[in-house]
């Protein structure tokens, strides 16, 4: 490691207190780092956009973080239910997550790591401050500089450090990827409604999207259409609203934004420098959230730091250990996840009503597409899904082709290369499982 970051001011500077940002901070200062979290909001406002978050029940065993208790703890979801576009086919779904008070959930961790020495501050970042093709620091909006020998951008959609170190050539573009952009738009009305406080609805009701209805919440997830207006999706949730009967009560807030959709980026790290979260596209796109994939990720970055950190080598053969462990125990299964998005929300209304009439998308179908599981369906079920299509032959097709082409794609983010030498020739073939998903 140069004598730059060998006299930095931190060992790392985190930028973005969001969930991933916060809980790596918090891990790497109970390693004894001294850690900078750098976020443009007040530390009393962190958090505070979501009221309500769901997160998978295996993220504080695979993150290592203290399971929620008391008032942060709202409900465990045992079962959610399934709707065909119409809401006439219901299919009950037994998949397990965690309904949070996303504040207190937020507050707990900037609080666990200031405990352990994490420095917060409220600041704009300009960008990275870079030397010898080597991240080693930030610059911020007012012209300070900042120096620490790792760098983490866990800016979320802003990629406030990202877009530079690609510009710099330090890290790859963002690969191209056939979906209808790397975006989609959510917005969510919090309060009451009159499901109770264990029940979770989805209806995919929508081309390339969602509607969802909790105990706390009603909400829309539209992929792709990030050039939307907020007036326009707010009518459409009226309208929806309408159709189905749905009330919500005492109406907390609401929130409209962007949400990533797509695989992960197929690389996170260059020299001094890693990207977290939402800025690296680490979400579960059949739910749009990423969260619970940011802090699953924010444990294995943690701990490739504290090594690279011991051994004083931030260089990006030694910070590679990152791609490879995520992409293989995580990155797989968010490739996975995304192929299944386009299956399960891209048919039209009515060819997504046969397949749930049909049994075409089963209940098996949809909680692995949640989880990350490879469906490999033995050949009596493959002949039983012909004849439950047999109406439908080109839908059928359809489906088999995507849901082929998914295991392709998850088995070649699990034979991730070892090292950077080999990711030229792996990013070349990702692009090419691309366009056969896509074909």
């Amino acid at each position: 490691m140069n004598s730059e970051n060998t006299n930095s001011s931190y060992d790392v500077i985190v930028a973005g207190a969001g969930y991933s940002g916060a809980a790596v901070a918090a891990m790497l200062a109970a390693y004894g780092r001294r850690v900078l979290l750098l976020d443009r909001r007040e530390r009393t406002e962190i958090g505070s956009h979501y009221p309500r978050l769901m997160l998978d029940v295996d993220t504080f065993s695979k993150s290592g973080l203290p399971r929620p208790q008391g008032d942060e703890l709202l409900a465990l979801l045992d079962l959610f239910y399934a709707y065909s576009p119409s809401g006439k086919v219901r299919k009950p779904i037994d998949f397990s997550s965690l309904m949070l008070d996303g504040q207190l959930f937020a507050q707990r961790l900037l609080d666990q790591g200031e405990a352990d020495g994490v420095s917060f501050r409220q600041a704009e970042i300009k960008g990275p401050l870079l030397k010898n093709d080597q991240v080693v620091g930030v610059t911020l909006a007012d012209g300070e500089q900042i120096l620490a020998a790792v760098t983490i951008d866990a800016s979320g959609n802003a990629q406030a450090l990202l877009k530079e170190v690609v510009a710099a050539g330090l890290i790859p573009a963002l690969e191209h990827s056939h979906l209808e952009s790397l975006y989609g738009v959510a917005y969510r009305l919090s309060g009451q409604t009159d499901l109770g406080p264990n029940e979770l609805h989805i209806h995919f009701c929508l081309q390339g999207g969602y509607l969802w209805r909790s105990a706390y919440d009603i909400g829309i997830g539209g992929m792709g259409h990030e050039a939307r207006e907020r007036e326009e999706v707010r009518k459409q949730i009226e309208d929806l609203q309408a159709r189905f009967g749905w009330e919500i009560h005492d109406l907390i807030q609401e929130d409209f934004g962007s949400v990533p959709v797509r695989h992960p980026l197929g690389a996170f790290v260059a020299s001094g420098f890693a990207v977290l979260g939402d800025a690296g596209f680490m979400v579960n796109s059949v739910r749009g959230g990423g969260v619970s994939a940011g802090l699953k990720g924010a444990r294995v970055l943690a701990d490739v730091l504290q090594d690279a950190l011991t051994r004083q080598d931030m260089s990006l053969n030694s910070l590679w250990a990152f791609n490879v462990r995520y992409q293989q125990q995580l990155g797989a299964q968010l490739a996975y996840q995304d192929v299944m998005r386009q299956t399960l929300m891209n048919e039209p209304a009515a060819e997504m009503e046969f397949a749930f009439e049909k049994d075409l998308i089963t209940a098996d179908d949809i909680k692995g597409s949640l989880a990350g599981r490879l469906l490999d369906f033995s050949p009596i079920q493959k002949i039983q899904k012909g004849l439950r299509g047999a109406g439908h032959p080109a839908l059928l097709l359809r489906l088999n082709h995507k849901l082929e082409w998914g295991k392709h794609l998850y088995e070649h983010f699990r034979q991730y290369p070892a090292s950077p030498d080999g990711f030229p020739q792996w990013q070349q073939e990702l692009s090419h499982l691309l366009d056969k998903v896509a074909g």
